[in-house]
């Protein structure tokens, strides 16, 4: 039979205090150093992954109000990043989905001195009803 064991309060707040990573403070640590506008180059160590590595720096700069965009890399064992400023004011791309890509050159005006054309399209009805095609 297992044994039991009714936890004390000491014991609860260890538990549910927020745990401290010690892998981020080397990354504040060089975060912190950079300014807005530098660039970094990255060498992975041999078993570190770049997800990983990409992950930390990222958490490391948010909680520094810094924000860092990543660029591609010619080798798989760097990341290349730069410090973009501070977070929060960071403008963000709209991508364009497809309804608003097809609707975009409709909206668009015709040159001076032209006409624009409707587009027209048919709508042909069906010659026979579905149960006299079928006898």
């Amino acid at each position: 039979m297992p044994r039991f064991h009714k936890l004390s309060k000491t014991e609860i707040r260890a538990l549910e205090a927020p745990q401290a990573r010690p892998e981020l403070a080397k990354y504040v640590e060089f975060v912190t150093k950079l300014k807005s506008g530098d660039w970094v180059r990255v060498t992975l160590a041999p078993r570190e992954k770049p997800r990983v590595v990409k992950r930390r720096l990222t958490t490391a700069s948010k909680t520094l109000g810094k924000t860092l965009r990543y660029y591609p890399s010619p080798k798989a064992t760097e990341i290349l990043f730069s410090v973009q400023g501070r977070a929060g004011r960071k403008l963000r791309r709209r991508r364009r989905t497809r309804r608003r890509a097809q609707a975009a050159p409709a909206a668009r005006k015709a040159p001076a001195g032209t006409t624009a054309k409707k587009p027209t399209s048919k709508v042909t009805a069906p010659s026979k009803p579905a149960k006299e095609a079928a006898e």
